[in-house]
């Protein structure tokens, strides 16, 4: 994996748990579309997920101190 995708990751993850509250999906889009990828595409994917998540469907792969 590159370089600039794990830098990617990173800041999706710092993005994702600072607007967790309701916006994760938006502060997704905004690091893709940063990143030359498709804002659009990747919101639908993460409002997805954050429906999976809020419902307990799925588990974060990384858990986060005692929010878990």
């Amino acid at each position: 994996m590159s370089a600039d995708v794990l830098h990617f990751l990173a800041d999706l993850m710092v993005a994702a748990d600072e607007w967790a509250d309701g916006h994760m999906p938006t502060a997704v889009a905004l690091l893709a579309e940063d990143a030359g990828v498709d804002a659009d595409l990747v919101r639908d994917a993460a409002e997805l997920a954050e429906i999976r998540l809020r419902s307990g469907d799925i588990e974060p792969a990384i858990a986060h101190g005692s929010e878990m």
